[in-house]
Order: C-alpha cells, then sequence, then structure tokens
C-alpha cells in the first residue's frame, strides 16, 4: 500500500526529515508551532500528501465545515502533508499532520519506508507533553536517540518515560528498527493553561533542534509571539490569587527540585484561565 502521494518529485539530497503531529503528542500545540515555524521560514513547499481514508475514524477526528468567501462551503479533512526545503545547504522535508486513528504500522511504515527510499540522513520527531512546569521559563527539553552518541554531544536530559506513547514514539522506534538515524526531542507545558498555542515551548523545540542539525534557525518571531503571550498569561493569572499563588509555589518548587505536594487541580486552573480569556475577548470585542 502507498501511504504517501506524490504531487511532485522534488530532487533531494539526503534530506533531514522532521515530524510533529496534532493530538495527544502536541501540548501546547508546541510542536505544530514549531514545525509551522520552519515551513514559513525557509519557504518550504509542499510536495506531498496522504490521503486519510485509511488512518482516521471520522466519527473521532472529525472533518470541518468552512465558508470560502462566506458563501461556498468546504471540507476541510486531516492533513498529513509534506513540504521541501533547503537550508544553509541542507535539504529538508518536513511532515506536519495529525496523529491518526487507525493502521499506525501501515502508516508509520510507510513514512518511514519513504524516508528511507529519498536516503534521509536522520529523522528527527518532536514532541510535547503537559507538566507541572511554570509558564515563565524556558522548558527543558529532553529527548531519546538511536545512536547514544547523539544524546550525549547534545546534552539532552534521557527520558525515563514508561507507558502509554502516540504517533511520535511509534515513527521513532520505527526509524530506528530500520537503521534510520533517529532523534526525538520532547518539552514540557504548564498544564495549567489549558490548550492555547505556546510559542515558549515552541522556542524551546527549535533551540535544541537547530542543536541537532548543527546549524542555526532564526527565532525572532516566535520570540516576538511569546512577548505577546506572556503578557496575556500575566494578566490573565492576575484575576485570581489562587492561580498566582500556585504559579509562585511553582516556581519555587521548579527551582528547588521539591514535591508540590497539594495542589489546586489543572482541569480548574486551565477553565479558570480560559473564562478570563473569553471575558477578556468580549470586552475587546470583535475589532479589536
Amino acid at each position: 500500500m502507498a501511504v504517501i502521494t506524490y504531487e511532485e518529485h522534488p530532487e533531494l539530497d539526503r534530506p533531514i526529515f522532521i515530524a510533529a503531529f496534532q493530538g495527544w503528542n502536541d501540548g501546547g500545540q508546541a510542536t505544530t508551532t514549531a514545525l509551522e515555524h520552519l515551513i514559513g521560514l525557509w519557504d518550504a513547499s509542499k510536495f506531498a500528501h496522504i490521503d486519510p481514508e485509511d488512518f482516521y475514524d471520522f466519527q473521532v477526528t472529525r472533518p470541518n465545515v468552512t465558508l470560502s468567501d462566506g458563501m461556498t462551503r468546504r471540507i476541510d479533512w486531516p492533513r498529513n502533508e509534506l513540504f521541501f526545503a533547503s537550508h544553509d545547504g541542507t535539504d529538508f522535508v518536513l511532515m506536519l499532520g495529525v496523529e491518526p486513528n487507525l493502521k499506525w504500522k501501515t502508516f508509520t511504515g510507510g513514512i518511514v519506508s519513504e524516508a528511507t527510499k529519498m536516503n534521509a540522513r536522520s529523522f528527527v520527531t518532536m514532541g510535547a507533553f503537559l507538566a507541572e512546569i511554570p509558564h515563565t521559563l524556558l522548558p527543558p527539553v529532553t529527548g531519546v536517540s538511536s545512536d547514544p552518541s547523539l544524546t550525549d554531544r547534545l546534552g539532552l536530559m534521557p527520558s525515563q518515560y514508561q507507558g502509554p506513547t502516540g504517533i511520535v514514539g511509534i515513527i521513532h522506534s520505527t526509524a530506528a528498527a530500520g537503521g534510520l538515524p533517529a532523534a526525538s526531542l520532547w518539552t514540557g507545558v504548564p498544564h495549567y493553561l489549558g490548550p492555547g498555542a505556546n510559542p515558549r515551548a515552541a522556542r524551546a523545540l527549535i533551540e535544541k533542534l537547530a542543536v541537532v542539525i548543527e546549524m542555526p534557525i532564526d527565532i525572532s518571531t516566535l520570540q516576538e509571539a511569546e512577548s505577546v503571550w506572556e503578557a496575556q498569561v500575566t494578566e490573565a493569572l492576575s484575576s485570581s490569587d489562587e492561580m498566582s499563588n500556585y504559579v509562585q509555589r511553582l516556581q519555587k518548587a521548579y527551582a528547588d527540585n521539591e514535591d508540590m505536594g497539594r495542589i489546586p487541580s489543572g482541569e480548574e486552573l486551565a477553565e479558570e484561565l480560559e473564562q478570563f480569556l473569553r471575558r477578556e475577548d468580549g470586552e475587546r470585542g470583535p475589532g479589536a
């Protein structure tokens, strides 16, 4: 079964393959924000996609209806798209997708097979998870690699995680088992902020990725987004003494590497924050 459908066949010279997926592996939308940053920064061009028909339960991952020009209804299906770019003399394949519901072995096997046919030099995946980490700090990046020397060179904090995994973990294992050098970068996002995009965590991933690929990556637009994001979060947190106190305790515990003890639930804190942001949006109005 051909998993990837090519729209064109770009000439690629031992590309580095980088992938990120919406869903379980994308806390705070950090990984997809990071990959979208690369696509825009490097002016990447789409060259292939994966048809969603065989890989999604559309009652779980539903397509969206949107209006074009305010009149024409369009169905947007879950997308997995591949882009190519060149940067500092190196070719890249960037895959931006949505974690599938079905046939994970076929999905991952097909992607890794195509990366091997492209003679990819390495395969890098990114993930982000909810964690007890304050939003005021740049989160650490942990990671695993099929090459222990790469882990040492990058100064990665080896992950001790055991438990359920997502599509990122499956792709990493499939690539490593197939002899394709693979690295998986992971960062944490504050559990109390809800599902909105976290540009600070995206920046953390990009900065570590720059070390992996051994070339600089411009992060200025992420830093600009980060400044706006932090101001919004700070304003939102100031409306609640409980939330402010919690973040202060979290900062101290994180700095001292201490147990937080009994804390407010992340769901309660996230709900309170989201209610505040909705109030703020309502007060500003649609033209703000």
